[in-house]
């Protein structure tokens, strides 16, 4: 791992593979770069790319400055992060809150980009999403602390598809993994409240996003709880010349619960930005 100041904020990354056709990986809420190393990372190597991972502020052990974040701030992060490594023009996959802030570079820097992937994204919220959103950021802001284990559960019933909380064998290795998990750092917490603020308050973009002239590829999950594929597809609706596709049987996980069947959905669109 390495480092660099980017928008005067410390980023943490690592590069992965020797091509000089770079993928730039941008993840949910509190992921760190590493999230993507069990899926993504492999498969886009053994595909011929160069892959960009980095923990972006908030997210130790990047530099964590004191809030407020907005997604359009994180987009400027990323794109002084290209330009400091100089490595653009770049394919940026995001996903959740990565995807709102690959988008919004797609907006303010598309000379950086060949193009950008948004997994389970949107570009407004309806009624139920905006109060999950705002119950999500006041149980940060009052310092709630969920139990380990009813938190575990809570964001499995939230991420994951039915038929996936239905095989006891993998809820087993879910449960098992989080309980190594935790968010009692003062860092974390203090991370996660930033960027939870930063992603509750992104709305009413749907209009912005009809300015996009990067080739985009929408990706919307069947079984999403938490942004809903009829959100996702109104992004793909109003961006010119945007690809959508629903992989079925997923939920907001999708990018790592399902990467059977994401990846080639990604692999194909990196191909044709290659070949184009």
């Amino acid at each position: 791992k390495r480092d660099r100041v980017a928008n005067v904020v410390r980023l943490v990354f690592s590069l992965h593979g020797e091509s000089p056709d770079t993928i730039v990986l941008v993840g949910p809420i509190g992921a760190p770069g590493d999230a993507w190393l069990p899926f993504q990372v492999p498969a886009l190597v053994e595909d011929g790319y160069r892959v960009l991972t980095f923990n972006p502020r908030g997210v130790p052990p990047s530099q964590v400055p004191d809030p407020p974040y907005s997604i359009v701030q994180m987009a400027a992060d990323a794109a002084a992060l290209i330009d400091a490594l100089d490595i653009g023009p770049v394919t940026m996959i995001g996903y959740s809150m990565g995807a709102l802030v690959a988008q919004e570079l797609g907006l303010a820097r598309p000379d950086l980009l060949r193009g950008v992937a948004l997994l389970g994204t949107l570009g407004r919220k309806d009624v139920m999403r905006r109060a999950l959103f705002d119950a999500s950021l006041d149980s940060l802001r009052t310092g709630h602390r969920c139990p380990p284990k009813l938190g575990a559960v809570t964001r499995a019933l939230q991420l994951f598809a039915p038929t996936r909380l239905d095989d006891d064998r993998w809820a087993q290795a879910y449960l098992s993994l989080t309980r190594a998990l935790s968010d009692s750092d003062a860092n974390t917490r203090t991370g996660l409240l930033a960027q939870q603020e930063a992603t509750t308050a992104y709305d009413d973009r749907l209009d912005a996003l009809r300015g996009m002239t990067v080739r985009t590829l929408v990706v919307a999950f069947e079984l999403d709880l938490l942004v809903p594929a009829k959100l996702t597809r109104e992004v793909a609706e109003v961006i010119p010349g945007a690809r959508y596709v629903e992989v079925a049987g997923c939920g907001h996980g999708g990018p790592w619960e399902c990467p059977e069947l994401v990846n080639p959905v990604l692999l194909e669109f990196l191909g044709e930005l290659s070949r184009s």
